[in-house]
């Protein structure tokens, strides 16, 4: 947010079930730009809805978490991923232990994992769908055949190490065994929908 006390501060309370309150927050600056904030604060119990509304207020990257399983390749856009150590180099990613990429990085023993660049949100959208549909999007195979998409702005070849199942999800730890880049921005995604990031300066990074 810019800098400086804003003009006038409301809040809003709205009861919008039995077990949560949202509270809006509306921030008016000088220069007339307008920040609305909405949160919801817990009074018993947490529902299934209110964590997944609050949750997607974390903004994130996007991967499509890819694996290549007896010739047949796999994928799913994931952006639960982020890294565990440097030294080895190792990462996780969270797999719904429903999807059928999960299903096929556990026979196999190893994924990939594609960062997407800003413009490749159609990619994100069509691995958000059950089923892998490689069709129509440009890849090349991995040292162990997991897809690799093209112009993405990294790609880690893993193999599994650890597993370690949490509700409704299995958490997937890999060693990083090869990894490539390039230049460009992040897709991003915030409140279940796609965007690019935007910085204050124009600093080239």
């Amino acid at each position: 947010m810019p800098d400086g006390a804003p003009d006038r501060l409301s809040q809003r309370v709205r009861h919008s079930a039995e077990s949560s309150t949202e509270v809006r927050f509306l921030v008016f600056y000088p220069n007339q730009i307008r920040y609305a904030i909405n949160y919801f604060v817990t009074k018993t119990t947490l529902t299934n809805g209110d964590f997944r509304r609050l949750i997607g207020r974390f903004a994130t990257g996007v991967t499509v978490v890819t694996t290549n399983d007896r010739r047949t390749p796999y994928g799913t856009t994931a952006s639960a991923m982020t890294s565990v150590s440097l030294d080895p180099p190792t990462l996780l990613v969270c797999m719904n232990r429903a999807s059928e990429t999960g299903q096929a990085i556990e026979r196999s023993g190893h994924f990939a994992v594609n960062v997407l660049a800003e413009g490749q949100d159609g990619i994100a959208r069509d691995f958000a769908r059950k089923g892998s549909d490689f069709s129509g999007h440009a890849s090349v195979a991995g040292r162990r055949g997991d897809p690799l998409f093209t112009g993405a702005l990294a790609a880690f070849e893993c193999r599994v190490v650890d597993a370690h199942q949490a509700g409704t999800h299995t958490i997937v730890v890999g060693a990083v065994e090869s990894a490539t880049g390039g230049d460009g921005m992040p897709l991003a995604y915030f409140c279940g929908m796609f965007g690019r990031l935007s910085f204050d300066d124009a600093e080239e990074r």
